[in-house]
C-alpha cells in the first residue's frame, strides 16, 4: 500500500532545498479515481479504521482502574505508646469490647468502587498499628455511592485497653 503525500513531500523539501524555497507551493489533492482506486475501497478502508479505534475505544473504557485505598486518620488523645511496625498483629472488633479503654484514634479507609472490605482493611490496620493502639474497632464498613464519596468506605476506632485519664475538674473560688 502506497501513500501519496506531495504536499507534505513539498513541505519536507523547503526545509532542507534552497531552491524549492523559492518556488510556489503546489498543493494538489488526489481523488480515489486519480490513484487508481475505486471509491468503495476508500469507503472500506474508512470502516476498517473506524472500526479499529472504536474497537481500541472501547477496551479502554472497560478497564479498571485500580487506585490505591485512601486512609485518614484524626488522633482524639495521645495513646502514651510508641508506634508499632505496620504489619503488627492488631484484633479486630466489630463491637465496642466490655473492659475499660480508652479511643486514642479516628481511622476512615475509602477504597475505589472495585475495591473490597479484604482490599481496604489491611490499610486500615497498618495505620492503627502507627497510632500504638491495642485494637480497632469498626463501626462502618459498606460500599456507598454518594454525592461526596464512591467506593468501599471503613470507619474505625484505634482504642487502647485500660482507665481513661482522669478529667481535671475546674477550680472554683
Amino acid at each position: 500500500m502506497k501513500i501519496y503525500l506531495p504536499f507534505f513531500q513539498s513541505l519536507v523539501a523547503i526545509l532542507y532545498d534552497a531552491a524549492a524555497k523559492s518556488r510556489p507551493l503546489e498543493v494538489s489533492l488526489r481523488l480515489a479515481d486519480d490513484l487508481g482506486h475505486s471509491y468503495s475501497s476508500c469507503v472500506f478502508q474508512f470502516c476498517r479504521i473506524a472500526l479499529a479505534l472504536l474497537m481500541v475505544t472501547m477496551l479502554a473504557a472497560c478497564s479498571k482502574v485500580r487506585l490505591p485505598p485512601q486512609i485518614t486518620m484524626s488522633e482524639v488523645e495521645p495513646s502514651g505508646r510508641a508506634a508499632k511496625p505496620p504489619d503488627c498483629n492488631m484484633p479486630v472488633l466489630r463491637a465496642a469490647p466490655l473492659t475499660e479503654y480508652r479511643e486514642v484514634a479516628i481511622i476512615e479507609g475509602l477504597g475505589n468502587r472495585f475495591v473490597e472490605e479484604k482490599d481496604v482493611l489491611p490499610l486500615v490496620i497498618a495505620k492503627g498499628c502507627e497510632t500504638g493502639a491495642d485494637a480497632l474497632v469498626i463501626n462502618d464498613s459498606r460500599a456507598q455511592t454518594s454525592e461526596n464519596m464512591t467506593g468501599y468506605y471503613i470507619n474505625a476506632i484505634a482504642i487502647v485497653y485500660g482507665k481513661k485519664h482522669p478529667t481535671v475538674a475546674p477550680r472554683t473560688r
